[in-house]
This record gives structure tokens, sequence and C-alpha cells, in this order.
């Protein structure tokens, strides 16, 4: 988040500091000196800000290059894997992806209805499980 800030004005304590009878270069060169001062602290109250602002944007920014980092180290695994899922479906029949599980399934008792076991695994299920998990 952003920090308020405020610059404060140059501010003339004793802006002169010159005897009434000195030269009005003298006098010049008192003001000038203390105009100076004042900016220089302004510059300062404006650079403290902008360091805030800017640590804050390399923060945010930080994080963003991490978030994208990850993505793309997860999408090269991604691009890894798809020839074999693509050769998979080329080599899986279409019957295989248009049947229905639902069908297929039949519980042998009721309380056993909500139960998913190996020997309720459809055979098409089965079938690709031991096809793609061979050691």
């Amino acid at each position: 988040p952003l920090i308020t800030r405020s610059v404060p004005p140059v501010q003339f304590e004793n802006p002169l500091n010159v005897s009434p009878g000195e030269a009005k270069e003298r006098i010049t060169d008192a003001y000038l000196q203390t105009t100076l001062v004042g900016i220089l602290k302004q510059l300062e109250h404006v650079a403290a800000y902008a360091n805030d602002v800017f640590g804050s944007i390399l923060g945010e920014v930080t994080q963003s290059a991490t978030k994208i980092s990850g993505l793309g180290s997860r999408l090269v695994e991604l691009s890894n894997g798809l020839p074999s899922i693509e050769n998979h479906f080329q080599v899986t029949s279409v019957e295989a992806f248009n049947s229905n599980a639902r069908v297929e399934f039949h519980s042998s008792a009721t309380e056993s209805a909500q139960l998913f076991g190996p020997e309720t695994v459809p055979a098409h299920v089965k079938r690709i499980y031991d096809e793609k998990c061979t050691p």
C-alpha cells in the first residue's frame, strides 16, 4: 500500500540573519542560501516518498514474477505430458469414452451402493488404469 506523505514548505525561521547595514549582495546570498536549504529538505522528503513507492512496486513485481515463473514450470510439465495424452486418445477406442459408467455399475447390496472398490470398477476404466499404471 502506498504511504501518503506531506512535503513541508520552505520555512524561514531566521531568513536573512544579516544586520541592517550590510550590502544587498550579502542579503541576497543569505536569502538564496536559506531557500536552497529549504528546497533540498523538500527534495529529501520527495526522495523518501519515491523510495517507499518504488519499494512497494518492487515487492508487487517480485510476487508477480514468482507466480509467473511457477506457472511457466507447470506449463512445461503439462506440455511434456501432452504427447502421451494424445497417444492415449489415439489408441483408445471411441466406445470407451462414450460408455455410461452408471449403467455398468451395479451394487450387490443397498449398504454397498455407496462404495467404489476394485471389484466394482467398470471394465474399460480398469483396462485404461492397468495400461497407464504399469511400472
